[in-house]
């Protein structure tokens, strides 16, 4: 099984949020261990859903 890491979801218009790998909890920061499944976590990976997000704002505005 891979290493578990937080993957993080930058929101355009709201705070960073924080996902867990293994169990799939979305917490406010990343922490060393995941509070829900307790895996130690092995970093943070950036998740690419704000270029959606502001995809689809700028058609909003179009």
């Amino acid at each position: 099984m891979n290493a578990p890491y937080w993957i993080k979801h930058s929101n355009l218009f709201s705070a960073d949020t924080y996902e867990c790998s293994c169990c799939k909890a979305v917490k406010t920061k990343p922490t060393r261990f995941c509070p829900d499944c307790g895996r130690q976590m092995k970093g943070v990976k950036d998740s690419p859903d704000w270029v959606d997000e502001l995809e689809a704002f700028d058609a909003f505005l179009d």
